[in-house]
């Protein structure tokens, strides 16, 4: 049990709030749209006031939502600014990113549409390097790469040359923009990672779910027993995950297929790996100290990510707690 004197507060988007799994009875603050005295507060806190009338405008403009406000006053200096850019008729989330989406198209002098690139920042898994999101959209690195810098403003983040997206509601944005080319570019990246799979860490850990997505079974099946299929990956606790993964996919595929002789194969091919992946698991669980100090990404991902294994969250967290402050 906490102390008493020990909340913990998560923040979700309503749409999401079951899949978090929260105990039974946790109580929920739902967050309603700004009322004005919110708005004039707000203004007041990040030293953009104006006149009662302004405020007035920048609220209705806004149609009340904190993150519209947030989003107007990040590409402006003043008040006045940032209703110019709300006028005519006020403006919702999608038409903002809409117009940050052309004006970075803009600024980086780069032709590919916007369908496009929300597609592939939809599509590529998260984070993803540059030169897969680049040839996805048919664009070089160096454009893509300041394409992306046009954006990095609270929607994305650049790291290690990787793009990841740090903003739920331009996530939602990308899928529902990019619709209509997610098909082509599901198509192109699959087959981007099947050239890259024993060259790139990246295509080897996400081959399989692009393969699944573009409906390349064959292909599928063809990689599963492949040579030195996943030896790229450096972590072998990840590579093992990875491992595991595309068992779990090409049991799906044959199962799906009905092919029972394939669903042997695979049966028996992932037997003893399943087995040799539970005895590892276990040693990492068991020995918390040692996975923090060594595998500390890695086992985060294995252990906080299972809600079935919630008795091993809270010495895993002290002890990764322990390794980030020696550091």
């Amino acid at each position: 049990d906490l102390p008493g004197n020990v909340r913990i507060v998560i923040s979700s988007r309503s749409g999401r709030v079951k899949k978090l799994g929260l105990p039974e009875g946790t109580p929920q603050v739902r967050c309603p749209p700004f009322s004005l005295d919110e708005t004039t507060e707000f203004l007041s806190l990040i030293n953009k006031t104006g006149s009662s009338s302004q405020v007035q405008d920048f609220h209705e403009l806004s149609t009340h939502n904190p993150r519209v406000q947030s989003n107007a006053l990040s590409r402006s200096n003043s008040l006045n600014e940032a209703i110019d850019f709300l006028e005519p008729n006020g403006q919702t989330l999608p038409d903002l990113f809409d117009a940050m989406m052309d004006e970075a198209r803009s600024r980086a002098g780069v032709i590919t549409t916007r369908a496009e690139l929300t597609a592939a920042l939809h599509v590529l898994p998260s984070p993803v390097p540059i030169q897969y999101l680049a040839t996805a959209c048919g664009l070089s690195t160096a454009d893509c790469r300041d394409l992306m810098i046009e954006l990095t403003q609270s929607n994305v983040r650049i790291s290690q040359d990787c793009i990841e997206l740090s903003n739920e509601d331009f996530e939602a944005y990308c899928e529902s923009e990019g619709a209509g080319e997610i098909s082509k570019i599901i198509s192109t990246a699959a087959q981007l990672l099947m050239t890259d799979r024993l060259t790139s860490e990246y295509a080897a850990t996400h081959l399989f779910s692009l393969l699944i997505s573009a409906e390349r079974k064959e292909d599928v099946l063809s990689s599963l027993n492949e040579a030195e299929a996943t030896s790229i990956i450096g972590d072998p606790i990840k590579r093992r995950q990875v491992d595991l993964d595309r068992l779990r996919a090409a049991l799906h595929v044959v199962s799906q297929a009905g092919d029972e002789r394939s669903i042997a194969e695979v049966i028996f091919v992932g037997a003893e790996a399943m087995r040799s992946a539970s005895k590892v698991e276990q040693i990492l669980r068991d020995c918390p100290d040692l996975s923090a100090a060594f595998f500390g990404e890695t086992i985060a991902n294995l252990v906080l990510n299972d809600p079935d294994q919630r008795a091993y969250h809270g010495p895993l967290l002290m002890h990764l707690a322990a390794e980030r402050a020696r550091r």
